[in-house]
Protein backbone atom coordinates (compact mmCIF):
# COMPACT_ATOMS: atom_id res chain seq x y z
CA UNK A 1 0.00 0.00 0.00
CA UNK A 2 1.03 3.59 -0.60
CA UNK A 3 0.80 6.13 2.21
CA UNK A 4 1.72 9.76 2.77
CA UNK A 5 2.13 11.83 5.90
CA UNK A 6 3.62 15.14 6.99
CA UNK A 7 5.30 16.43 10.13
CA UNK A 8 8.14 18.62 11.34
CA UNK A 9 11.19 17.77 13.44
CA UNK A 10 9.26 18.28 16.68
CA UNK A 11 7.07 15.30 15.75
CA UNK A 12 9.92 12.93 14.87
CA UNK A 13 9.59 10.77 17.99
CA UNK A 14 5.90 10.10 17.25
CA UNK A 15 6.29 9.79 13.49
CA UNK A 16 8.99 7.15 13.87
CA UNK A 17 6.52 5.07 15.88
CA UNK A 18 3.90 5.53 13.17
CA UNK A 19 6.18 4.55 10.30
CA UNK A 20 7.86 1.62 12.05
CA UNK A 21 4.59 0.16 13.35
CA UNK A 22 3.07 0.49 9.88
CA UNK A 23 6.03 -1.25 8.27
CA UNK A 24 5.68 -4.01 10.86
CA UNK A 25 2.11 -4.88 9.83
CA UNK A 26 2.23 -3.95 6.13
CA UNK A 27 5.44 -5.38 4.69
CA UNK A 28 4.76 -3.69 1.34
CA UNK A 29 4.17 -0.24 2.79
CA UNK A 30 5.62 2.68 0.84
CA UNK A 31 5.48 5.95 2.79
CA UNK A 32 5.92 9.41 1.29
CA UNK A 33 6.90 11.93 3.96
CA UNK A 34 6.52 15.67 3.50
CA UNK A 35 9.16 17.12 5.83
CA UNK A 36 7.82 20.41 7.16
CA UNK A 37 11.28 21.72 8.07
CA UNK A 38 14.87 21.13 6.94
CA UNK A 39 15.95 19.48 10.20
CA UNK A 40 13.24 16.85 9.79
CA UNK A 41 14.45 16.11 6.25
CA UNK A 42 18.10 15.96 7.31
CA UNK A 43 17.53 13.55 10.21
CA UNK A 44 15.25 11.21 8.27
CA UNK A 45 17.64 11.24 5.34
CA UNK A 46 20.48 10.12 7.63
CA UNK A 47 18.33 7.44 9.31
CA UNK A 48 17.40 6.01 5.90
CA UNK A 49 14.18 4.20 6.74
CA UNK A 50 13.38 1.55 4.10
CA UNK A 51 10.55 2.31 1.66
CA UNK A 52 10.27 5.90 2.91
CA UNK A 53 10.46 8.63 0.27
CA UNK A 54 11.25 12.09 1.58
CA UNK A 55 9.79 15.28 0.09
CA UNK A 56 11.34 18.66 0.81
CA UNK A 57 8.86 21.37 1.71
CA UNK A 58 10.51 23.74 -0.78
CA UNK A 59 9.91 21.23 -3.59
CA UNK A 60 6.27 20.79 -2.59
CA UNK A 61 5.08 24.34 -2.00
CA UNK A 62 3.49 26.28 -4.86
CA UNK A 63 2.27 29.85 -5.21
CA UNK A 64 -1.17 29.13 -3.77
CA UNK A 65 0.23 27.51 -0.64
CA UNK A 66 2.80 30.24 -0.15
CA UNK A 67 0.11 32.90 -0.51
CA UNK A 68 -1.68 31.64 2.63
CA UNK A 69 1.29 30.37 4.64
CA UNK A 70 2.04 33.57 6.56
CA UNK A 71 -1.57 33.94 7.72
CA UNK A 72 -1.81 30.47 9.25
CA UNK A 73 -0.37 28.82 12.32
CA UNK A 74 1.98 25.89 11.94
CA UNK A 75 -0.85 23.43 12.62
CA UNK A 76 -3.25 25.19 10.27
CA UNK A 77 -0.65 25.17 7.51
CA UNK A 78 -0.12 21.42 7.98
CA UNK A 79 -3.87 20.90 7.60
CA UNK A 80 -3.82 23.05 4.49
CA UNK A 81 -1.11 20.86 2.98
CA UNK A 82 -2.78 17.50 3.68
CA UNK A 83 -5.13 17.33 0.70
CA UNK A 84 -2.49 18.87 -1.56
CA UNK A 85 -0.01 16.16 -0.49
CA UNK A 86 -2.38 13.39 -1.57
CA UNK A 87 -2.65 14.87 -5.06
CA UNK A 88 1.08 15.55 -5.23
CA UNK A 89 1.97 11.92 -4.48
CA UNK A 90 -0.61 10.52 -6.89
CA UNK A 91 0.42 12.73 -9.82
CA UNK A 92 4.12 13.44 -9.20
CA UNK A 93 5.01 9.84 -8.35
CA UNK A 94 2.42 8.23 -10.63
CA UNK A 95 0.69 6.30 -7.85
CA UNK A 96 -2.80 5.01 -8.54
CA UNK A 97 -3.82 5.09 -4.89
CA UNK A 98 -2.59 6.91 -1.79
CA UNK A 99 -3.69 7.00 1.83
CA UNK A 100 -2.93 9.98 4.05
CA UNK A 101 -2.08 8.99 7.65
CA UNK A 102 -1.60 11.22 10.66
CA UNK A 103 1.85 11.05 12.27
CA UNK A 104 0.52 10.22 15.74
CA UNK A 105 -0.99 6.83 14.90
CA UNK A 106 0.28 3.42 15.96
CA UNK A 107 -0.64 0.38 13.90
CA UNK A 108 -1.47 -3.01 15.42
CA UNK A 109 -2.69 -4.97 12.38
CA UNK A 110 -2.54 -4.73 8.59
CA UNK A 111 -4.62 -1.77 7.34
CA UNK A 112 -5.01 -3.43 3.94
CA UNK A 113 -8.33 -4.71 5.30
CA UNK A 114 -9.56 -1.12 5.02
CA UNK A 115 -8.54 -0.88 1.38
CA UNK A 116 -10.28 -4.18 0.71
CA UNK A 117 -13.41 -2.78 2.33
CA UNK A 118 -13.27 0.20 -0.02
CA UNK A 119 -12.65 -2.02 -3.04
CA UNK A 120 -15.49 -4.38 -2.10
CA UNK A 121 -17.80 -1.37 -1.89
CA UNK A 122 -16.62 -0.39 -5.42
CA UNK A 123 -15.54 3.01 -4.15
CA UNK A 124 -12.52 5.19 -4.92
CA UNK A 125 -12.40 7.28 -1.74
CA UNK A 126 -12.54 6.18 1.88
CA UNK A 127 -12.80 8.03 5.19
CA UNK A 128 -12.85 6.90 8.81
CA UNK A 129 -15.73 8.24 10.95
CA UNK A 130 -15.10 9.67 14.41
CA UNK A 131 -17.41 7.06 15.96
CA UNK A 132 -18.27 9.23 18.91
CA UNK A 133 -20.33 7.28 21.48
CA UNK A 134 -24.06 7.42 20.60
CA UNK A 135 -25.06 9.63 23.50
CA UNK A 136 -25.82 13.30 24.01
CA UNK A 137 -22.19 14.21 24.49
CA UNK A 138 -21.16 12.24 21.42
CA UNK A 139 -23.75 13.97 19.25
CA UNK A 140 -22.55 17.36 20.46
CA UNK A 141 -18.93 16.50 19.69
CA UNK A 142 -19.85 15.24 16.22
CA UNK A 143 -21.57 18.53 15.52
CA UNK A 144 -18.48 20.41 16.69
CA UNK A 145 -15.79 18.27 15.06
CA UNK A 146 -17.56 16.67 12.11
CA UNK A 147 -18.64 13.15 11.20
CA UNK A 148 -15.27 12.00 9.92
CA UNK A 149 -11.68 12.35 11.04
CA UNK A 150 -8.81 13.24 8.72
CA UNK A 151 -6.46 10.53 9.97
CA UNK A 152 -6.56 7.74 7.36
CA UNK A 153 -8.00 9.03 4.09
CA UNK A 154 -7.66 7.15 0.82
CA UNK A 155 -7.97 8.51 -2.72
CA UNK A 156 -7.63 6.70 -6.05
CA UNK A 157 -6.64 8.27 -9.35
CA UNK A 158 -10.13 8.18 -10.80
CA UNK A 159 -12.04 11.07 -12.35
CA UNK A 160 -14.64 11.59 -9.62
CA UNK A 161 -12.28 11.06 -6.71
CA UNK A 162 -9.68 13.45 -8.11
CA UNK A 163 -12.39 16.05 -8.71
CA UNK A 164 -13.41 15.70 -5.06
CA UNK A 165 -9.77 16.01 -4.02
CA UNK A 166 -9.43 19.22 -6.06
CA UNK A 167 -12.51 20.63 -4.33
CA UNK A 168 -11.08 19.74 -0.93
CA UNK A 169 -7.77 21.41 -1.82
CA UNK A 170 -9.52 24.63 -2.78
CA UNK A 171 -11.66 24.57 0.36
CA UNK A 172 -8.56 24.19 2.53
CA UNK A 173 -6.76 26.99 0.73
CA UNK A 174 -9.76 29.23 1.29
CA UNK A 175 -10.33 28.40 4.98
CA UNK A 176 -8.47 26.00 7.27
CA UNK A 177 -8.57 27.51 10.74
CA UNK A 178 -8.69 26.03 14.22
CA UNK A 179 -12.08 27.69 14.73
CA UNK A 180 -13.53 25.70 11.82
CA UNK A 181 -11.78 22.44 12.74
CA UNK A 182 -9.19 22.77 9.98
CA UNK A 183 -9.68 20.52 6.95
CA UNK A 184 -12.00 18.09 8.69
CA UNK A 185 -15.59 19.27 8.43
CA UNK A 186 -15.34 19.52 4.65
CA UNK A 187 -15.58 15.72 4.64
CA UNK A 188 -19.05 15.71 6.24
CA UNK A 189 -20.85 15.68 2.91
CA UNK A 190 -18.67 12.97 1.37
CA UNK A 191 -20.77 10.14 2.78
CA UNK A 192 -23.55 11.17 0.41
CA UNK A 193 -21.36 10.42 -2.64
CA UNK A 194 -21.69 6.97 -4.20
CA UNK A 195 -17.94 6.61 -4.80
CA UNK A 196 -17.00 7.35 -1.16
CA UNK A 197 -16.93 4.60 1.44
CA UNK A 198 -17.26 5.47 5.12
CA UNK A 199 -15.42 2.61 6.81
CA UNK A 200 -17.44 0.31 9.03
CA UNK A 201 -14.36 -1.30 10.56
CA UNK A 202 -14.53 -0.42 14.24
CA UNK A 203 -10.87 -1.35 14.71
CA UNK A 204 -9.73 1.66 12.69
CA UNK A 205 -9.48 5.04 14.36
CA UNK A 206 -9.79 4.10 18.01
CA UNK A 207 -8.87 7.30 19.81
CA UNK A 208 -9.42 9.31 23.02
CA UNK A 209 -12.73 10.66 21.71
CA UNK A 210 -14.27 7.18 21.21
CA UNK A 211 -12.19 4.75 23.31
CA UNK A 212 -14.91 4.68 25.98
CA UNK A 213 -17.01 2.51 23.66
CA UNK A 214 -14.36 -0.24 23.45
CA UNK A 215 -13.10 -3.02 25.69
CA UNK A 216 -10.07 -5.25 25.19
CA UNK A 217 -11.27 -8.82 24.61
CA UNK A 218 -8.00 -10.51 23.61
CA UNK A 219 -4.77 -8.90 24.80
CA UNK A 220 -2.52 -11.24 22.79
CA UNK A 221 -4.16 -10.49 19.45
CA UNK A 222 -5.42 -7.01 20.37
CA UNK A 223 -9.07 -7.81 19.70
CA UNK A 224 -11.46 -5.10 20.87
CA UNK A 225 -15.21 -5.12 21.37
CA UNK A 226 -17.65 -2.27 20.76
CA UNK A 227 -19.94 -2.23 23.78
CA UNK A 228 -22.69 -0.49 21.79
CA UNK A 229 -22.82 -2.98 18.89
CA UNK A 230 -21.22 -6.02 20.56
CA UNK A 231 -19.05 -6.46 17.46
CA UNK A 232 -15.42 -7.50 17.79
CA UNK A 233 -12.54 -6.20 15.68
CA UNK A 234 -8.76 -6.56 15.50
CA UNK A 235 -7.35 -3.18 16.50
CA UNK A 236 -5.99 -1.68 13.27
CA UNK A 237 -4.63 1.58 14.65
CA UNK A 238 -4.92 3.85 17.66
CA UNK A 239 -4.80 7.63 17.28
CA UNK A 240 -2.81 9.25 20.11
CA UNK A 241 -4.53 12.59 19.74
CA UNK A 242 -3.54 15.43 22.07
CA UNK A 243 -0.90 13.45 23.94
CA UNK A 244 0.88 16.35 25.62
CA UNK A 245 3.74 16.75 28.06
CA UNK A 246 3.82 19.19 31.00
CA UNK A 247 7.54 18.40 31.24
CA UNK A 248 10.01 16.07 29.56
CA UNK A 249 9.26 13.14 31.88
CA UNK A 250 5.49 13.37 32.18
CA UNK A 251 2.70 12.71 29.69
CA UNK A 252 -0.92 13.89 29.90
CA UNK A 253 -3.20 10.95 29.09
CA UNK A 254 -6.37 12.40 27.61
CA UNK A 255 -8.69 9.34 27.84
CA UNK A 256 -8.78 9.52 31.63
CA UNK A 257 -11.08 12.52 31.26
CA UNK A 258 -13.67 10.19 29.72
CA UNK A 259 -15.13 9.10 33.06
CA UNK A 260 -14.97 5.73 34.73
CA UNK A 261 -16.46 3.62 31.95
CA UNK A 262 -13.07 3.50 30.24
CA UNK A 263 -11.41 0.09 29.89
CA UNK A 264 -8.20 0.60 31.87
CA UNK A 265 -6.67 -2.61 30.49
CA UNK A 266 -6.99 -1.34 26.91
CA UNK A 267 -5.55 2.05 27.89
CA UNK A 268 -2.70 0.40 29.76
CA UNK A 269 -1.79 -1.76 26.77
CA UNK A 270 -1.74 0.97 24.14
CA UNK A 271 -0.26 3.82 26.18
CA UNK A 272 2.44 1.88 28.02
CA UNK A 273 3.86 0.51 24.76
CA UNK A 274 3.55 3.81 22.95
CA UNK A 275 5.23 5.85 25.68
CA UNK A 276 8.06 3.35 25.88
CA UNK A 277 8.59 3.71 22.14
CA UNK A 278 8.50 7.50 22.34
CA UNK A 279 11.08 7.38 25.11
CA UNK A 280 13.36 5.11 23.09
CA UNK A 281 13.00 7.33 20.01
CA UNK A 282 13.86 10.43 22.00
CA UNK A 283 16.95 8.77 23.43
CA UNK A 284 17.97 7.66 19.94
CA UNK A 285 17.52 11.14 18.48
CA UNK A 286 19.41 12.72 21.38
CA UNK A 287 22.30 10.25 21.11
CA UNK A 288 22.64 10.16 17.32
CA UNK A 289 21.72 13.72 16.37
CA UNK A 290 21.98 15.79 19.53
CA UNK A 291 18.30 16.63 19.10
CA UNK A 292 15.17 15.92 21.07
CA UNK A 293 11.63 17.05 20.18
CA UNK A 294 10.46 19.99 22.25
CA UNK A 295 8.08 19.13 25.08
CA UNK A 296 4.63 20.61 24.48
CA UNK A 297 1.68 21.08 26.79
CA UNK A 298 -1.81 22.54 26.92
CA UNK A 299 -1.44 23.17 30.66
CA UNK A 300 -1.74 26.84 31.50
CA UNK A 301 -0.62 26.52 35.12
CA UNK A 302 2.68 24.64 35.03
CA UNK A 303 3.02 24.69 38.84
CA UNK A 304 -0.13 22.62 39.16
CA UNK A 305 1.11 19.72 37.04
CA UNK A 306 3.64 18.23 39.52
CA UNK A 307 1.04 18.15 42.31
CA UNK A 308 -1.47 16.34 40.11
CA UNK A 309 1.23 14.03 38.83
CA UNK A 310 2.40 13.17 42.34
CA UNK A 311 -1.12 12.51 43.51
CA UNK A 312 -2.51 10.51 40.61
CA UNK A 313 0.35 9.35 38.37
CA UNK A 314 1.51 5.81 37.66
CA UNK A 315 5.17 5.36 36.87
CA UNK A 316 5.86 3.93 33.46
CA UNK A 317 7.69 0.63 33.86
CA UNK A 318 7.37 -2.75 32.23
CA UNK A 319 4.60 -3.55 34.74
CA UNK A 320 2.49 -0.49 33.90
CA UNK A 321 -0.35 -2.65 32.61
CA UNK A 322 -0.79 -4.23 36.02
CA UNK A 323 -0.66 -0.84 37.70
CA UNK A 324 -3.33 0.51 35.37
CA UNK A 325 -5.48 -2.58 35.88
CA UNK A 326 -5.17 -2.24 39.63
CA UNK A 327 -6.28 1.36 39.94
CA UNK A 328 -9.28 1.48 42.25
CA UNK A 329 -12.76 2.60 41.34
CA UNK A 330 -12.52 5.25 44.03
CA UNK A 331 -9.44 6.81 42.46
CA UNK A 332 -10.97 6.58 38.98
CA UNK A 333 -13.96 8.59 40.14
CA UNK A 334 -11.69 11.17 41.73
CA UNK A 335 -9.81 11.74 38.48
CA UNK A 336 -12.67 11.42 35.99
CA UNK A 337 -12.91 15.20 35.57
CA UNK A 338 -9.23 15.85 36.11
CA UNK A 339 -6.09 15.40 34.08
CA UNK A 340 -4.22 12.10 34.34
CA UNK A 341 -0.50 11.81 33.88
CA UNK A 342 1.92 8.97 33.25
CA UNK A 343 5.60 9.46 33.96
CA UNK A 344 8.35 8.44 31.58
CA UNK A 345 10.92 6.01 33.00
CA UNK A 346 14.46 6.89 33.93
CA UNK A 347 15.26 3.37 32.79
CA UNK A 348 13.06 1.23 30.55
CA UNK A 349 13.04 -2.42 31.48
CA UNK A 350 12.07 -4.56 28.52
CA UNK A 351 9.63 -7.40 28.97
CA UNK A 352 11.26 -10.85 28.84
Amino acid sequence: MVYCTLFNSNYLDRALVTIKSLSGVDLNAKVYVLCMDDQCFSILNKIGLPNVILIRLSDFEDEKLLSVKSSRSRGEYCWTCTSKLLKYVILHYNEYQCTYIDADLRFYSDPSVLLKEMSDAMCHVQVIPHRFPPNKRGKRREKESGRNCVQFNTFCNEEKSMALLDTWIEQCLDECSVENVGDQKYTDSWSELEFVNVSQNGGAGVAPWNVTRYSLEDKTNMIIKDRYTNKKYPLVFYHFQNLTFPNENTAFILPFQEYWIIDKTLIGCVYSEYLNELYQNREFLRKEFGFCPIVTSYITNEKRAPRISERFSMFLTSSLNQKVEGISGKIRKRVRKRKMYLSFPTNVTEEK
